[in-house]
């Protein structure tokens, strides 16, 4: 099956419907939407951990701070699965501004729009996902202790979401032909990976720890 791919809305299909396309020669589902779709498993993930920390008597006086990661973590989840969306539809225009004909007028700039149109999801993923981290330790140091393993899958989770929408950020910052513009991308990335090996380690102690 053939999907009209700046109109379908990924995370609407089934998913083996996403997955098939996913695994498809189509342009898009790809790395972008993969990422976001992480995103939005980690944040999933999370809720469920709230959920049972909210329902549990034993964590009463957590209760009114669960509540509100509950909030967030919905929220984030819901900008991720509409960064899927936005990140197909970016990709699929960049791929036709990218196949524009030699002789197009201005086609130089053109294919910077391309490229800025196929960072701007990407970048918008590892921002929400890094601005997720604090909620997700907290709910691994803090939540239902019999949930942490589920926790941490949401923690890792999120980092693979991070590092994949990285690799996005990363192959398009190479094409940016203003020195400026391309300095301040380099800049942020360095930062985003900082944060998210950061977190990666904290995440690693908690597993060595938690499971002796």
């Amino acid at each position: 099956m053939r999907y009209n791919m700046t109109t379908t809305i990924w995370h609407k299909k089934t998913i083996e419907e996403y997955l098939t396309a996913l695994g498809s020669k189509s342009e898009t589902p790809a790395g972008g939407v993969q990422a976001a779709f992480i995103g939005a498993q980690a944040c999933a993930m999370a809720c469920m951990s709230v959920q049972f920390t909210l329902s549990n008597k034993k964590y009463n006086d957590l209760h009114p701070k669960a509540a509100l990661w509950l909030e967030t973590l919905q929220l984030a989840q819901s900008t991720m699965l509409d960064l899927m969306q936005k990140d197909s539809r970016c990709f699929t225009k960049a791929m036709e501004i990218w196949q524009l004909p030699k002789e197009t007028e201005n086609r130089k700039e053109k294919m910077q729009e391309g490229f800025r149109l196929a960072l701007h999801a990407p970048k918008l993923m590892v921002q929400t996902m890094i601005n997720m981290y604090p909620i997700f330790k907290e709910i691994i140091l803090e939540g239902n202790v019999n949930l942490v393993s589920d926790s941490l899958i949401a923690g890792e989770c999120a980092v693979t979401a991070t590092i994949s929408a990285l690799l996005n950020v990363k192959i398009n910052t190479i094409y940016i032909s203003d020195n400026c513009e391309k300095e301040k991308l380099q800049a942020a990335i360095i930062d985003w990976e900082k944060q998210a090996e950061q977190f990666s380690i904290f995440l690693k102690k908690q597993r060595e720890t938690r499971f002796r």
